[in-house]
C-alpha cells in the first residue's frame, strides 16, 4: 500500500523492514519497485539526448570547464611567475599559499552556495575566484543531475568532469605559449571571458522541473520535461510530473519539520537514511582529491621543472590530456558498465601506478639523497625520468573513469529532502580535500621525497577503494528518487542489485519482452 508522502519523513525506519522482506521473497518485479520511481515510465527516445537538451546542459557545465581552467591554470604561472611578484622567487610554501587559495575560496563558495600585484594581491584574487567556483561546482552537479534523462543520467552528470579536466587542459595549453614575461597575468584574465559569457545564458535557461514543481509551478516542469523528452506524450510527462510531485512533497515536508540549518544537520547525523549517502558522497570526494591526482593537476610543472625537463609546463599537457581522455572514457562507459564496476575497475589499476611511480621515483633521485634537487646541472638518469612519466600517464587512466568521475555522480544518491544541504556537505569535502592537498604537497615531497607522497596516496586510494566495495552502491538504471530508497538499512549494495533487476523485469514487462 502506499503511504502519504508528507509521511514518508517519519516512517522510513518502519517501511523499511517491509521492503527489505520483499526484495528478500520471491515477490514479483513491480512490487520491488518504489512508488516513487520515474525510472519504470519510458519516454519514447528517452535512451537518447536531444540536442537542445545538451545545449541546455552545455551551458550548466561551463562551470566545470571554469573550475577545471581556474584551478589548472596555476600549473602553467608557477613556473613563470619567477621573479614578477616582489623581485623575489615563491618559496614552496608561498606556492602552496597561491595555488589553495582558490581551494580555500571554492570551500566557502560550495557551503554558501549549497545555501544561495604582491603576494597578499594574487592569493585574495584567487581566494575570490575560488567562491565563483566553489558555488558553480555545487549548484552544476545537481542542475546536471536533475535534468537529465534517467537513462542518460551517468554520462550527462559524467560531463561536469569532462569539462573540469577539459578546462585543466586548455589551461596547460596555453600556458605553454605563454613563457614571456608577465604572461601569467594573462592566464589569470583569460577565464574572465567564458564566465561573463555564462552570467548572460543562465538567464535563458530553464529551472529544473523539480525545482519548478517546488516552487508550485507545474506548468514550467512540464515545459522543461517536454524539451528533455521531446517524443514523449503528454500522458508520459504527467506520469513522471505526478512522480516528482510526490517526492518534492517530501521535501517540504522535511523543511517544515526542520526549519533551521543546524536542525538539517542534525537529521543528518541521527537519520541512517540521510546519514548513509552523506557518508559515501563525502568520503569519495575527499578521496578523489587526497588520492594526489590534483597535485599533478596544480605542480605537474613544477615537479618536472625540479626533475629537469625542459618546458615542463608543454610535458606537462600530456597529464592534461590523459586525464580528459580517461574521463572522457569513463563517462561514455559508466551507464553501460557501472558505476560501482567502473570504479572498481579503475582505482586498481590507480593503485599500481601509483606504487610504480613511488619506484621510479627512489631510484630516480638516489643520487640526491631522494629528493628533487632544483639545483641547476643536477642531471636525473632519464630512463627513470621516463619510467615516472609513463607511470603517472597509467595512474590517471585508472584514476580518471573512477575517482576522478564517479564521485560527482553520488549526489543522486541523496534524498531529495536533503539534496541543497547534502550537496554542500559533499562538495566542501571535496574542497577541504584540495586544500589538504593544494597546501601541503611541496612541504610533503621536501620532506619524504616524491617518492614518499605518491606512497601516500597509493595508501589513500586503497583505503578508498575498500570503503567503496562495502559502501557504494551501483544507481546506474535507477531513477534519483529510487537511489534515495537504497540506504532505508545499511549501504544498499546488494539491494541496489535486486532493485535493478526488479527495475529491468518491469521495463521489459511494459515493453512487452520476456524478463
Amino acid at each position: 500500500m502506499s503511504q502519504s508522502p508528507a509521511k514518508r519523513a517519519d516512517s522510513y525506519s518502519s517501511s523499511a523492514k517491509a521492503e527489505q522482506t520483499m526484495i528478500e521473497t520471491s515477490k514479483q518485479p513491480m512490487e520491488l519497485i518504489s512508488e516513487f520511481d520515474e525510472s519504470v515510465v519510458i519516454a519514447e527516445g528517452e535512451e537518447k539526448v536531444n540536442a537542445y537538451t545538451w545545449y541546455l546542459l552545455g551551458v550548466g557545465a561551463l562551470s566545470g570547464l571554469l573550475f577545471g581552467y581556474d584551478t589548472g591554470v596555476i600549473s602553467a604561472a608557477l613556473v613563470n611567475i619567477g621573479t614578477d611578484i616582489g623581485g623575489k622567487a615563491l618559496t614552496s610554501v608561498q606556492k602552496e599559499w597561491v595555488t589553495s587559495s582558490t581551494s580555500v575560496g571554492a570551500l566557502l563558495g560550495a557551503w554558501f552556495g549549497g545555501w544561495f600585484m604582491d603576494r597578499g594581491q594574487i592569493i585574495t584574487g584567487r581566494l575570490i575566484l575560488g567562491m565563483g567556483v566553489g558555488i558553480g561546482a555545487g549548484v552544476c552537479a545537481v542542475y546536471l543531475g536533475e535534468l537529465s534523462p534517467t537513462l542518460q543520467r551517468g554520462r550527462v552528470v559524467g560531463l561536469q568532469s569532462i569539462c573540469i579536466t577539459g578546462g585543466q587542459l586548455v589551461s596547460y595549453a596555453i600556458g605553454a605559449g605563454m613563457t614571456f614575461h608577465n604572461g601569467w597575468r594573462y592566464l589569470f584574465a583569460l577565464s574572465i571571458p567564458p564566465a561573463l559569457f555564462q552570467a548572460v545564458a543562465l538567464h535563458f535557461l530553464p529551472e529544473s522541473p523539480r525545482y519548478s514543481l517546488l516552487k508550485g509551478d507545474r506548468e514550467a516542469a512540464k515545459k522543461t520535461l517536454h524539451v528533455v523528452y521531446a517524443k514523449a506524450s503528454d500522458e508520459v510527462i504527467e506520469r513522471k510530473l505526478d512522480i516528482m510531485l510526490a517526492t518534492v512533497q517530501i521535501g517540504q515536508a522535511f523543511e517544515q519539520k526542520y526549519p533551521s540549518v543546524l536542525g538539517r544537520l542534525r537529521a543528518i547525523a541521527t537519520n541512517g537514511l540521510y546519514r548513509r549517502p552523506v557518508i559515501v558522497s563525502g568520503l569519495l570526494f575527499l578521496a578523489c582529491q587526497l588520492g594526489g591526482v590534483n597535485s599533478l593537476m596544480y605542480y605537474s610543472a613544477t615537479l618536472f621543472q625540479y626533475a629537469g625537463l625542459k618546458n615542463p609546463t608543454a610535458i606537462s599537457i600530456s597529464v592534461a590530456a590523459t586525464n580528459l581522455t580517461a574521463t572522457l572514457v569513463g563517462a561514455v562507459f559508466l551507464d553501460k558498465y557501472g558505476r560501482r564496476r567502473t570504479y572498481l575497475t579503475g582505482a586498481p589499476i590507480a593503485i599500481i601506478a601509483l606504487c610504480m611511480a613511488a619506484m621510479c621515483f627512489h631510484f630516480l633521485t638516489l643520487s640526491t639523497g631522494g629528493k628533487l634537487d632544483a639545483s641547476a646541472g643536477v642531471v636525473y638518469p632519464q630512463n627513470w625520468v621516463i619510467g615516472m612519466i609513463v607511470c603517472i600517464i597509467i595512474y590517471l587512466l585508472g584514476f580518471g573513469p573512477s575517482l576522478g568521475t564517479i564521485p560527482y555522480t553520488t549526489i543522486e544518491l541523496l534524498p531529495l529532502e536533503i539534496r541543497s544541504v547534502g550537496t554542500a556537505i559533499s562538495i566542501s569535502c571535496q574542497w577541504v580535500g584540495n586544500i589538504i592537498l593544494s597546501s601541503t604537497f611541496l612541504s610533503i615531497m621536501d620532506k619524504t621525497g616524491p617518492s614518499g607522497s605518491f606512497g601516500i596516496y597509493a595508501v589513500i586510494i586503497f583505503i578508498a577503494l575498500v570503503f567503496a566495495y562495502f559502501c557504494y552502491p551501483e544507481p546506474s538504471g535507477l531513477s534519483m528518487e529510487e537511489t534515495s530508497e537504497l540506504f532505508l538499512e545499511g549501504f544498499g549494495v546488494k539491494k541496489a542489485n535486486a532493485m535493478r533487476k526488479a527495475r529491468q523485469a518491469v521495463v521489459k514487462a511494459n515493453r512487452g519482452e520476456k524478463a
